[in-house]
């Protein structure tokens, strides 16, 4: 008679993995099927601040080399100067974006957004409206504090601005 142990199947092996797939690499994207759109967000403002960058330093370049370069020259020389720079900050962004815990936080931020309950459009048209009475009636009653103030201040002659602009 067989023992039990011995009639116990043997345990699926793993298959092999291959190493090479799993190996972390700066261009490959971590996780790449999570978190896209706060990822996409996220690339989004690095794009724009990378981008006012380029375009502040395109317009900072002329100052910069004075009379060192000619006219003709000018593009070269900011060519020279925008595009190590869009490059630089570009990989920065990249890798900034890719490191495993940073990804993991923007892959739970999308996450949670996901879980958020959002308001109905009735909801938020009353919402909204409740909003706009309440800084117009702010804004009303700011008014009529700064012309009953500014009337005060006139009539003591430290304004020489009549109150709402009426006449001299």
């Amino acid at each position: 008679m067989a023992s039990p142990a011995a009639s116990k199947p043997a345990p699926a092996q793993p298959n092999p993995v291959d190493l090479a797939s799993t190996k972390p690499s700066v261009w490959r994207i971590y996780k790449s099927g999570q978190g896209y759109w706060t990822r996409m967000g996220t690339a989004m403002g690095a794009g724009i601040i990378i981008l006012f960058t380029v375009v502040w330093l395109w317009s900072q370049v002329p100052a910069w080399v004075g009379s060192y370069v000619t006219r003709e020259n000018i593009i070269t020389a900011r060519l020279a100067v925008v595009l190590p720079v869009l490059f630089v900050m570009g990989f920065l962004a990249w890798l900034a974006m890719n490191k495993p815990y940073r990804a993991e936080f923007l892959i739970e931020t999308d996450n949670e957004m996901k879980r958020i309950n959002w308001a109905s459009r009735k909801e938020l048209v009353g919402s909204t409206r409740v909003v706009i009475f309440f800084m117009l009636s702010c804004a009303l009653i700011l008014f009529f504090y700064d012309q009953i103030f500014h009337t005060i201040f006139w009539l003591l002659t430290v304004l020489k601005t009549p109150p709402l602009g009426l006449g001299s």
